[in-house]
């Protein structure tokens, strides 16, 4: 996988477009953030939609380093609120508001597509907008 491919991927990410971020996950990918896993392509996906009804995340690649077996990246996500949710996974947020952190992210790669994704905060969240 190519850094041009990981630009293709976070753009697609970022459009939410399902279709095409979830091609490049293995049927058998895990991506653990933080203690929650979420095994298949599909779990993946279903956690998203619900996700991106509620929340529009935008992902910021800063470095990206890329070698023959994976990606190491760090992303500087923004979670724009589009309704209120006091039970969001990173803290409890109202429609409006943005919530920003920074992650460390490990993406293994077989066959041009990630098979396990391994997410740290490095930066905690803090409330930027609202």
């Amino acid at each position: 996988m190519t850094e041009a491919d990981f630009a293709e991927y976070i753009a697609a990410f970022n459009r939410g477009d399902h279709g095409a971020f979830s091609a490049y996950y293995a049927d058998d990918v895990l991506l653990e953030l933080g203690a929650r896993k979420l095994h298949g392509r599909a779990a993946i996906v279903s956690f998203y939609r619900d996700l991106q009804g509620r929340i529009k995340e935008t992902l910021i690649p800063g470095q990206v380093v890329v070698g023959e077996s994976g990606i190491a990246a760090e992303l500087d996500t923004r979670f724009e609120a589009l309704v209120d949710w006091p039970g969001f996974m990173v803290q409890p947020i109202k429609a409006g508001e943005v919530i920003r952190l920074v992650s460390f992210v490990m993406y293994q790669v077989h066959d041009n597509t990630f098979t396990h994704i391994r997410a740290a905060r490095f930066i905690a969240p803090e409330l930027i907008a609202g």
